[in-house]
Formats: structure tokens, sequence, C-alpha cells
């Protein structure tokens, strides 16, 4: 009788346990690839800069929401992409540090800011993203591009293994995403495992995703472009560690770790613009 009562109590944590898992893991899924839509209340306008609202279509017919600000007589481009979860708007400071040297697209991910589409992938299907802004680049009749990437943005420009962009700064991108769930369930220690599983499982059911696939590290040690790391020292969100990794699956990158900062509070740093202006100076 206590073997029986053994077993069925043995049966009956398992059987919740696993509840518990699925349910933490599939919330903490759903809201992610759905997050909250951001919209940024500025545009190039605010920040002197005159541009012009346009749309790329993906390849896979999803709609994105772009800003073009035209630099006179300048026959290069660079393409900026954001962060998680936010939208162009929050990296439109940039604009006054690369123009008007520099022809700029700002747009939107799919599931974010004004863009179509109903999830985000978190990089995986973001490179298609990244693609048809270079495709809208090309038809300007622009041929030097340029890709600034922050957070997954930063994460995005080093997976899209794409011919036609000559040089790339990524800022603050994850090495992978496995990384990035292995540090979401980090505190659950040893336990974290089945949550990880579950999560894997979730992206493979609903988004035909593998999560091993989203991957700067197997993407930057093939890049061979010029490629600028930048990372913040004290970055709450992607650990710095993120860089290093990154650095070591391609050394020839250049690696900067910018000093005392946290994520994404870098723009008022006079070191920052000019170590960006100086690298596509050189590389575009």
């Amino acid at each position: 009788m206590k073997i029986e009562f053994l077993l069925r109590l043995l049966l009956k944590i398992f059987v919740y346990g696993a509840i518990f898992v699925f349910v933490v893991s599939g919330y903490l899924f759903f809201t992610s690839i759905r997050p909250p839509r951001f919209v940024s209340p500025w545009t190039p306008a605010d920040f002197g800069l005159r541009y012009e609202e346009v749309t790329l279509r993906t390849k896979d017919g999803i709609n994105l929401k772009a800003w073009y600000v035209p630099a006179e007589g300048a026959n290069r481009a660079i393409i900026l992409c954001h962060g998680y979860p936010a939208d162009k708007g929050n990296i439109i400071g940039l604009g006054r540090i690369l123009h008007p040297a520099y022809n700029l697209l700002f747009f939107d991910f799919r599931g974010m800011g004004t863009s179509g589409g109903n999830v985000t992938t978190v990089g995986f299907r973001e490179v298609e993203d990244l693609a048809a802004a270079i495709d809208y680049v090309q038809l300007r009749g622009i041929r030097k591009i340029g890709v600034y990437g922050f957070s997954m943005g930063g994460a995005v420009a080093l997976m899209a293994e794409d011919p036609r962009v000559r040089a790339v700064v990524s800022e603050s991108a994850f090495a992978s995403l496995n990384l990035i769930i292995d540090d979401i369930y980090k505190k659950f220690g040893v336990c974290k495992y089945p949550f990880i599983l579950a999560t894997k499982i979730y992206a493979r059911l609903f988004l035909g995703v593998d999560v091993s696939g989203i991957s700067a590290l197997q993407s930057i040690a093939r890049r061979q472009i010029p490629i600028l790391l930048m990372h913040s020292e004290r970055d709450s969100q992607i650990p710095v560690r993120h860089a290093a990794m990154l650095h070591r699956a391609n050394p020839a990158t250049l690696l900067w770790i910018i000093p005392g900062a946290d994520h994404g509070e870098n723009l008022d740093q006079q070191e920052y613009r000019d170590r960006i202006t100086k690298f596509f100076a050189e590389n575009l």
C-alpha cells in the first residue's frame, strides 16, 4: 500500500509539475511573441530631418512601415534596426549623427510599431524584414549600404548574411536566443531545463521556428565584412558576455565595451558617436 501511495503521489507531482511548466512557459512565450505595440510620438521632422513615409514589402507578404531620410548628393545609405519591443522612432536620435553624410532608412520590424504582422520571431524572420529594407534602398539607386542594429536589431544585422551589406555596427546584440532563454529561467536553477524545453516546443509548434537557429554566433563566424561590436558594460538586459562571445567567434571584428553604461544609455557620449561615424566613414 505504501508503494502504491508513493507511486500515485509521484505521478501527481509529475503531472502537476508538467502543467505548471507548460502554463508558465506558455504565458511567457505568448506574451513575448506578441508584445504591446510601442509607437514613438516623434518623427525625423522633430529632429530637423526631412523624410518620406514609405512601405516595405517582405518576401513573405508583410508590410513594414518606414521612414526614408534622403541626403542630397550622398551615394551611401545606412539602414537602422531597432530593438525589442520598440519601434523605429526609438533610435531616431542616431539620424542627427549620421545625416547628411548618409541616406537613412528607419523601419519597424514585423509585429512592432506600425508595421504589419501579428507576432515577432525575435530575429528568425526579421532577417527578411532587413532584406526588404535593403531592396528598397537599392531601388533608390544606392549600392553602398551599411547597417546599424540595436539589441534585437543588432542580432538581426549580424544574422542577415546579405552580400549587399558592406559594413555593420551591432550594439548590445544577443549572441543566441538559447542564451537569452537560459537567462530568463536561470532563477529556477537545475529545474530550468523543463521550462527551456517547453519554450522550444511552443516555438516549433506555433511559429515553425527552431530556437537554436536564432543565433548571431553562428552567422558572425562566417561574416567577412567590417563589423563593429559595441556593448554596454553594465547592460542589465543582455549581459556583456554576449559581446565577448560574438567577438571570440570572429576575432576580426572590432569590439568596444562602453564603460559604465546600461542598455541603450549611450547616445550622449561623444566617444560613442565618434566611433560610429568613424567606422562607417572608413568602411562604407
